[in-house]
């Protein structure tokens, strides 16, 4: 990919006429086509899948005269572009032309920037409960007090995409990097009951967005990393098998947004790792990493209104490289997962779709092998 730089006005190769904004060029580096069939068949029927995707890569010649700057700048961006037709029959019949653009632009060494735009098509599992199951419980105590039960459909959503790169040096690099997912019929599972069984259902409008910072050092044996992220994921109107929910909660969604079970808003983790010996066939590397989140959603008052206590966990990692003759080296691994042994729930067993509470790892042992050939 060229580097941007500042064009010589005598540089006749390089003229663009004075009353063009932009002039771009372009060439196909790639083209490619691929189509996917499949079918199931479930207790339900059948299912069948169907996908076309048809694209291209594009480099662009992109030359620009700012008249405000009285310069010329030539850049060389690449374009992906992907035209996918999804189609799903089983449970629901639908179809979806999806289409899907990325641009990178890199104007130096320095800074890199990419966008994109992506329509998607999500097919909702083949398991469902029919509404023969339903109608078998009428008059028992497994009978629900809601028995509406539409099909859970498809999720079509709309993903946005944009970011920065900064490399200062060849060893650092800086990113930023945010999200925007608009979704119709967003899909969600639920664990309805004791036992550990995934059900889906639909929001019919949902919004995911949010912005993930990251950051990296590599010089001779040192290795480090950070990263922060913020998300809010939020849902509205349940408008299939709802007959997995209290009236109540039905009735608030229907006239609320509110955050998804599985949101949780700040995510972080950073960590370092040394190399010793790093040019022998005896190399050891260690690390060591810290992961925190603010925890997922429980409900309180209203349907999924606030976070369970937020946890914090450190792991140490050591790894011995080995020479073994006849091979390309063997090395051995032991991880310390949760290394101060702390308990901390992921989960509280209330909230949308949460049927009981969840734990994360305590302290773990984990010993592995590697063999290459």
């Amino acid at each position: 990919m060229a580097k941007g730089r500042a064009m010589d006005p005598d540089d006749d190769e390089d003229e663009v006429p004075v009353d063009a904004k932009a002039q771009a060029l372009a060439e196909a580096d790639r083209k490619f086509a691929d189509i996917y069939l499949g079918r199931l068949s479930t207790l339900n029927g059948y299912a069948e899948t169907f996908s076309l995707f048809a694209g291209e890569t594009l480099k662009l010649r992109l030359a620009l005269k700012p008249a405000v700057l009285g310069l010329r700048l030539r850049h060389n961006p690449s374009l992906r572009d992907i035209a996918i037709r999804d189609a799903v029959s089983g449970i629901t019949q639908e179809n979806q032309l999806s289409p899907r653009i990325n641009v990178v632009w890199q104007p130096g060494d320095i800074w890199t920037l990419h966008a994109g735009y992506a329509r998607y098509f999500t097919p909702p599992p083949l398991a469902q409960v029919n509404n023969g199951a339903i109608a078998a419980t009428a008059g028992t105590t497994a009978a629900p007090a809601v028995t509406t039960n539409d099909a859970v459909r498809a999720e079509r959503s709309n993903y946005f995409d944009a970011g920065v790169e900064v490399r200062p040096t060849d060893n650092l690099k800086f990113g930023i990097d945010a999200y925007y997912k608009q979704s119709t019929n967003l899909l969600d599972e639920g664990q309805f009951g004791a036992p550990i069984i995934l059900t889906s259902f639909n929001y019919a409008y949902g919004e995911v967005k949010g912005i993930e910072l990251t950051g990296s050092y590599d010089q001779g044996p040192w290795s480090l990393f950070g990263n922060l992220a913020w998300s809010e994921a939020k849902g509205t109107q349940i408008n299939s098998a709802q007959f997995n929910f209290a009236q109540s909660e039905l009735a608030f969604i229907q006239n609320n947004w509110i955050y998804l079970d599985h949101n949780q808003s700040w995510t972080g983790s950073a960590g370092a790792a040394y190399t010793f010996n790093r040019a022998s066939d005896y190399a050891t590397r260690v690390s060591a990493d810290f992961i925190y989140g603010n925890g997922l959603r429980k409900t309180v008052v209203t349907p999924n209104d606030e976070a369970v206590p937020a946890y914090a966990v450190i792991n140490l990692s050591a790894a011995q490289k080995l020479p073994v003759a006849g091979t390309r080296g063997t090395t051995v691994r032991l991880d310390v997962l949760n290394l101060l042994d702390n308990s901390y729930e992921l989960r509280d067993g209330t909230g949308v779709g949460v049927g009981a509470p969840q734990f994360g790892l305590r302290r773990t042992f984990l010993v592995s092998l590697t063999q290459k050939f």
